[in-house]
């Protein structure tokens, strides 16, 4: 999320953030009103970044070598350019656009591709499904919920709903998911989001979780608990187990 021409825009990638550590979109809140310092991308997270890069621009050039005409957004420009030349892309009827920025109200995103098909939409005979890349090699539950607020950004653009959407997975295999399979859970999650945005807690306190190692705000959270001698310091211990010590009165490690 970032503040821009006076609003704050959210992208699919905060609400799987949310999903996974409500005190993260805390953080993530609080960095708008006060910068916080974040932590540094270690090898292994640059490495993966890169990966992930390469594995997008395979299936591009495969693209292209199939003779599929690309269009490519550029991200060096305004936001407002990037979905304009979007528009422009779809409403010429391109192949396959690279890039693509989608934006309706506080929301917006980048899909990496929006995909030509024969079905009927403000364009004419055809729309635009989404197909992402992921490294991973099966597709996962943030996988869904990111692409699901992309065809929703995407509707408003084409005036219709794409019925499925498409992740290239890291082994090249393409996985077609029926959208209708997660509308209402994709829709529960995002109506938690905004309340929690909309609304949020005056304080918050970390607990450890699976999105620690790559989360931007983790040097703060860390240095919280140094500075609490918090459970989370004992060995293997589970999130339920804290909760039942601190319910009990015994609050740190000493």
């Amino acid at each position: 999320m970032y503040k821009h021409a006076g609003q704050i825009l959210f992208s699919p990638n905060d609400l799987v953030a949310f999903l996974g550590c409500q005190h993260r979109t805390f953080l993530d809140l609080l960095h708008l009103e006060i910068r916080l310092e974040k932590a540094q991308d270690d090898a292994q997270a640059i490495l993966l970044q890169e990966l992930g890069n390469a594995h997008e621009r395979e299936f591009l050039d495969l693209q292209i070598s199939q003779g599929i005409t690309v269009v490519e957004i550029d991200q060096n420009t305004p936001l407002e350019q990037q979905v304009a030349c979007t528009r422009q892309a779809m409403e010429i009827g391109s192949q396959l656009i690279y890039q693509g920025a989608l934006q309706d109200g506080d929301w917006h995103g980048y899909a990496d591709f929006l995909r030509r098909v024969d079905e009927p939409s403000h364009f004419g005979s055809y729309s635009y499904e989404i197909v992402d890349t992921k490294l991973a090699l099966q597709t996962q539950g943030k996988h869904v919920i990111q692409l699901s607020l992309y065809a929703e950004l995407l509707q408003q653009v084409q005036g219709t709903r794409c019925s499925h959407i498409y992740v290239v997975l890291g082994d090249s295999t393409e996985e077609k998911l029926n959208l209708e399979d997660f509308a209402h859970y994709t829709s529960v999650i995002k109506t938690r989001f905004l309340e929690f945005v909309s609304n949020p807690p005056t304080e918050s306190f970390p607990y450890p979780c699976n999105a620690c190692p790559t989360c931007p705000w983790r040097n703060i959270c860390n240095e919280q608990w140094e500075q609490s001698d918090h459970l989370s310091h004992v060995a293997n211990i589970r999130s339920d187990q804290v909760k039942k010590l601190e319910d009990s009165g015994i609050r740190t490690l000493e």
